[in-house]
């Protein structure tokens, strides 16, 4: 055997050792911390001056974990995260309230410190919705107000739909509903433009999102701007930076997508949950700003179709993430509205 063919054989054995090993590394649970700590709680209270302190814990259901974080005494207010975020990016409106409310926001499977199941339909709204509600029964709590960002709306609004006699008020912000997103890119060429980038997430996997570094691109499309506009501190962009670095949370975080969203040449009424039709009865706030790409003048007018009482308020210059970009005023706005009701 010539030289060659043996540098040949060594590459090409080299080559198959390292695709056997990133495929086993591929198909392995991720880990879930819950024995060490929460650094984003340990932020959260070092950082404030405030005597009422936030703790975390976790709550079994259905077999899967659900981590938590809460504060404070009273009705309780119950915080739902998007993607690709855990429970820390509504840090500004928890520590707002806590005070006066009992603040709870979750870090939603597959992410933060909660549990990566590895079926796909322990994602689906059915059952992350289930889980969310026995945790609400958990908590001792009979209704909650609901706060919700991006997807985090999506399950909030899904919550207020399914399960409308658990929820006192909802406030939503920066994305539509999972109905409202369906109703859109089936009926709307341009809704179906704005949402294309969802069937570029149900095709990752972990493997490509670690050849692609994801938890670089995620860190640069969506906290470093806020760390370079000095809207978040520098320990807390470690905190997001750190929170998308493990690929395969990040994949089983997309499983939100690719357990609701079909393609959407493909949906049928059986895919709108809870229903195409479902309502809102609970008095709703909807936040958002006027710079983010994924809510249109369409966006609003679906929400005011299937919401009983409505409130809207747009943002200018504030684009996805206005918890960060205009805190005081988004905060002022929920506590008003939440104190308002009955």
């Amino acid at each position: 055997m010539t030289k060659f063919k043996k540098i040949s054989l060594g590459i090409l054995a080299l080559l198959s050792a390292v695709f056997v090993c990133a495929l086993a590394w591929t198909y392995y649970p991720a880990n879930t911390d819950t024995h060490g700590p929460d650094h984003a709680v340990e932020y959260a209270n070092l950082s404030s001056k405030s005597q009422v302190k936030f703790k975390g814990d976790f709550f079994e259901f259905d077999g899967n974990r659900l981590h938590y974080v809460s504060a404070g005494k009273g009705e309780v207010v119950l915080f739902l995260h998007g993607f690709p975020s855990f429970w820390y990016s509504l840090i500004r409106p928890m520590q707002a309230l806590k005070e006066n409310y009992q603040v709870v926001a979750i870090d939603g499977l597959g992410k933060g410190r909660s549990d990566v199941p590895t079926d796909e339909d322990a994602y689906s709204m059915e059952s992350m919705t289930q889980h969310i509600v026995a945790l609400i029964d958990h908590i001792g709590a009979e209704k909650v107000h609901l706060v919700g960002h991006d997807w985090g709306n999506a399950m909030a609004f899904g919550i207020a739909q399914r399960y409308p006699d658990r929820v006192k008020t909802l406030t939503g912000m920066s994305a539509p509903p999972q109905s409202v997103l369906l109703e859109l890119v089936t009926t709307n060429e341009k809704q179906r433009e704005i949402f294309s980038y969802v069937d570029y997430f149900s095709m990752a996997n972990p493997l490509l999102l670690w050849v692609m570094n994801v938890e670089k691109r995620i860190w640069e499309g969506s906290y470093k701007p806020l760390l370079d506009k000095g809207l978040i501190s520098d320990e807390e962009g470690v905190l997001f930076r750190n929170a998308a670095s493990d690929p395969k949370r990040v994949n089983a975080h997309i499983n939100w997508y690719r357990a609701n969203l079909p393609p959407f040449d493909e949906v049928t009424d059986k895919d709108f949950w809870p229903s195409r039709k479902a309502r809102v009865e609970a008095p709703t706030l909807f936040l958002w700003g006027k710079d983010d790409f994924l809510i249109t003048p369409d966006t609003i007018a679906e929400i005011t179709s299937i919401t009983d009482n409505l409130t809207l308020l747009e943002l200018d210059n504030v684009g996805h993430r206005p918890q960060f970009e205009k805190p005081d005023e988004v905060n002022a706005m929920i506590r008003q509205f939440i104190s308002s009701q009955p």
